[in-house]
């Protein structure tokens, strides 16, 4: 464990890893919203498919 400890990891700028969450998060807020559209569809499609089968 102790060896695993002294692995020495190189992080970028406290500021390079801002902008990196905060495009992450644009990412996420994108998926989210491609999820909801999605859902929104596969709805429809029930609805549809009910109506007319």
């Amino acid at each position: 464990m102790d060896r695993v400890q002294s692995i020495k990891i190189p992080l970028p700028p406290l500021s390079i890893q801002e902008q990196l969450v905060a495009e992450v998060e644009k990412l996420e807020e994108v998926i989210t919203n491609n999820q909801k559209i999605i859902d929104e569809s596969y709805t429809l499609k029930q609805q549809v498919m009910k109506k007319y089968l």
